[in-house]
């Protein structure tokens, strides 16, 4: 009878602490805490690049050196620079408070304050479900600095947007930090246009609905805007432009704008619809679901279904696939590198052929369905999910105006993993609301979700 009081007593201390709606982000930072003791920044660009800069010329010699001959990162790779002369340990310190502010970020935006410890069970799961070793293919601290950092800020300038417009009491010194993070997070190429874009956005929705523009969305469009011509006019940018043509992609100045763009939409969408994605097909049932809870029409029916049967087919019987005159078949380029996704490209070859053209079609239609599906869900009242799809989907198509479209390797399809991991939250959050969506919907999602977190976690530890 005491052992069963005291398993009672484990229970019940179980239940009261889950009511916390922090709660999961504890153990998520305790879990990324585990993994961070098994990395070590001794390889890539680490190693190679920047553990070697100290001693050898003046801090800023170098940073100016780098802005006019390599590229304009000059504020994400200082920082990470100096961290690492401090040593490895401060790296991890600040790696898992970042990935901690990532969760913090996504809660928030999806869910507001009115977040749930359930609620934050589902964004850890579905956020535990990205392919973290996609952030070591530079070396993890290199990578880090360049991509999961800029993120995470990118992530809480876009929060305190999305306050500003909804009116909520923000601090000054929030508003201060948020100018400070988007001189950080726009720093980077891909960040800074997003940053751009939704701020633009805001901007113009407070004008049309005759609000008078928050003075924090004018100094965050007058930095953003610093950010970009940064970028923008740095010598190094175009220099480094010419040295990747060289050892990435030779043939590159070749290729015509139509050509550029087919690239990136095929290899954009081929790490989604033709590989092992959980966070996708995550995405695509649950917006499937959502479609069909909501009420389906002829066009909702075939769109709803659509990028479903695509991944399966393209999972399940790729051999198939490839046999039917080469119709829809895989190819890797630079495998030595990352094994960068990508379907056939159209060539000399083949461009007389209709199934080559077939990868370009498809990756559209996929699009163009998800598009439909979201507008169904949210009957054409809220637009800001497929705007958050189209714009993680632009960060990526990003890459195919740059000779390292394939040589970044993964690490690139970051933003757009975590646009989809948000629409999704939203979706789910829609979803929910519906008095035809009950408890075992929320059941299903959280246990579909924890079994490839722990893949994940599994394959980083054993790295």
């Amino acid at each position: 009878m005491e052992n069963k009081g005291i398993k009672l007593n484990y229970i019940e201390l179980w239940k009261t602490i889950n009511q916390y709606k922090w709660f999961p982000l504890i153990i998520y930072i305790i879990l990324w805490g585990l993994v961070h003791t098994q990395l070590k920044l001794d390889f890539g660009d680490d190693k190679s690049y920047f553990s070697a800069v100290f001693g050898n010329q003046p801090f800023f010699e170098w940073v100016w050196n780098k802005y006019l001959t390599y590229n304009s990162r000059i504020v994400t790779e200082s920082i990470l620079m100096i961290v690492l002369a401090i040593g490895d340990w401060l790296w991890k310190i600040i790696d898992i408070l970042v990935l901690a502010l990532i969760v913090y970020c996504v809660s928030e935006i999806c869910f507001g304050s009115d977040v749930t410890c359930r609620d934050n069970w589902l964004v850890v799961c579905i956020i535990g479900m990205y392919p973290f070793i996609d952030m070591a293919t530079a070396g993890w601290g290199a990578t880090s600095a360049n991509y999961t950092w800029p993120l995470a800020l990118g992530l809480y300038v876009l929060l305190n947007i999305k306050r500003s417009i909804e009116n909520c009491e923000i601090k000054i010194r929030t508003y201060i930090c948020s100018i400070l993070a988007t001189v950080i997070a726009g720093n980077v190429e891909q960040m800074v246009c997003l940053l751009l874009a939704f701020t633009v956005i805001a901007i113009i929705y407070q004008r049309v609905k005759k609000k008078v523009v928050s003075k924090f969305l004018l100094i965050e469009m007058v930095v953003v805007i610093v950010d970009f011509l940064v970028i923008l006019l740095s010598p190094g940018r175009s220099a480094r432009y010419i040295a990747e043509i060289s050892w990435s992609y030779p043939s590159y100045e070749m290729l015509s704008l139509v050509e550029k763009i087919t690239i990136g939409i095929t290899s954009t969408m081929a790490q989604f619809i033709a590989r092992t994605n959980w966070i996708y097909l995550f995405f695509i049932i649950l917006v499937c679901y959502g479609v069909n809870i909501k009420g389906r029409n002829k066009v909702t029916l075939f769109t709803s279904y659509f990028p479903l049967v695509v991944y399966v087919v393209l999972m399940f019987f790729p051999a198939i696939i490839s046999n039917i005159n080469g119709l829809l078949y895989k190819t890797f380029y630079y495998e030595a590198h990352a094994k960068m996704p990508d379907f056939a490209p159209i060539n000399v070859m083949n461009y007389t052929t209709f199934v080559a053209y077939l990868p370009l079609i498809t990756c559209l239609l996929v699009i163009g369905c998800i598009m439909i599906d979201l507008y169904a869900i949210f009957e054409g009242k809220n637009m800001l999910p497929i705007l958050i799809f189209l714009s993680g989907i632009c960060t990526r198509l990003l890459m195919s105006f740059s000779p390292s479209v394939y040589e970044s390797a993964r690490r690139t399809y970051l933003f757009m993993y975590y646009s989809i991991i948000i629409v999704s939250l939203i979706v789910y959050n829609e979803i929910r609301s519906i008095d035809c969506a009950n408890k075992k919907m929320d059941r299903y999602i959280k246990f579909a979700s924890v079994l490839p977190a722990i893949d994940v976690i599994i394959n980083v530890l054993s790295r």
